[in-house]
């Protein structure tokens, strides 16, 4: 998944915030094969290769938030189609399920969702693939693109009560606070936008149901929506996992079908349920043991695990080793984390 070609989206910005810091983008993106100079929104490049010039560029800026100046600096329009069609939704909710619906037409390397997270709801982000150490900065990046398209959706009316990231405290914490503008919790299990249930429900000025349903049509008509099974439910497992259902029967609620009908669109892909939810299990388990401090037993909670017992069991039988040596070794084996001594712009101060 990670090798598939995504839509560069934000990435397509990095060109204009090196130049910032003094680096010439056309020679750091020769070194990746890319034109920094010339590239849109809307180009396509392997996902693993985008994570890789973003942590670099992090590196030689010595800006460990550059995802968050990356994130910022991204319009909402340049979402293209999904933007058109979110401004013409009725509220707040269906204009987030509305991203979360047609998220997968730019990436199938990652995943969107729109959840229960208490008496809120969580508007998340995550990574199929095992990304770090370039996790933080993507999952810092996507938080202020979701800030500001919920700001401009809303006309400034709604904004986050809190953010989570499923990876540990910055050194400085004064750009999370100047970009997000809302509370920032680190060491989590997931990274969101944390909103109230009420704040869904706030109607948007643009609301369109014509100019809506030409749009939908035109995305289907393009193959907009177009997934197999597998990557249907490699999408929604993530937050089934989250939310403490990991089960054939929850999946098969949320995409509508029968448990016996997606059992056997699985087959037909030779994929099973369980080694799709196994796969997402084991690319989380190492996410939060690598990222995080949490705890190994909040760690088998969060994979909706029935024991502790259960999760080092599945975990050894993943990776060869127990979750505490995992951990301990891929800590030590983790690239360092970028300087924060190099010189930067002024609004990276």
């Amino acid at each position: 998944m990670g090798d598939r070609n995504q839509r560069v989206g934000p990435i397509a910005g990095l060109g204009a915030l090196l130049r910032e810091f003094g680096i010439q983008p056309r020679a750091f993106g020769e070194e990746f094969g890319v034109d920094l100079d010339r590239l849109t929104p809307d180009a396509r490049e392997p996902f693993g290769l985008m994570l890789r010039m973003l942590r670099e560029a992090a590196a030689r800026t010595g800006c460990p938030h550059l995802g968050l100046l990356l994130g910022s600096r991204y319009r909402p329009t340049e979402h293209g189609p999904i933007h058109r069609l979110m401004a013409t939704a009725p509220t707040l909710r269906d204009a987030l399920l509305d991203f979360v619906h047609w998220q997968f037409g730019y990436s199938t390397a990652a995943t969107v969702y729109l959840d229960r997270i208490g008496d809120d709801f969580a508007f998340g982000y995550g990574a199929y693939e095992r990304t770090a150490p370039a996790t933080p900065l993507l999952y810092e990046m996507c938080a202020a693109i979701g800030v500001t398209m919920i700001h401009e959706l809303t006309g400034g009316a709604v904004s986050p009560v809190e953010i989570h990231f499923a990876h540990r405290p910055a050194a400085d914490l004064a750009p999370y606070q100047r970009i997000l503008r809302a509370p920032v919790r680190f060491n989590q299990n997931q990274t969101c936008l944390v909103l109230r249930a009420a704040a869904l429900e706030a109607p948007l000025p643009g609301f369109d149901p014509v100019a809506r349903a030409r749009l939908i049509q035109a995305m289907a008509a393009h193959g907009f929506a177009s997934l197999s099974a597998a990557a249907r439910l490699r999408r929604i497992v993530r937050p089934q996992i989250l939310r403490d259902d990991p089960s054939m029967a929850g999946a098969a609620r949320v995409l509508r079908v029968h448990p016996r009908t997606l059992r056997r669109q699985l087959a037909a892909e030779g994929v099973s349920f369980e080694q799709v939810r196994d796969e997402v299990r084991f690319m989380l388990a190492r996410e939060l043991l690598q990222l995080t401090d949490l705890p190994i037993g909040d760690i088998s909670n969060a994979l909706a695990f029935a024991t502790h017992a259960a999760f080092v069991r599945a975990f050894r039988r993943w990776s060869g080793a127990p979750p505490t040596v995992w951990r301990a070794a891929a800590r030590l084996t983790a690239s360092p984390p970028p300087s924060a001594n190099a010189a930067r712009p002024p609004e990276a101060a």
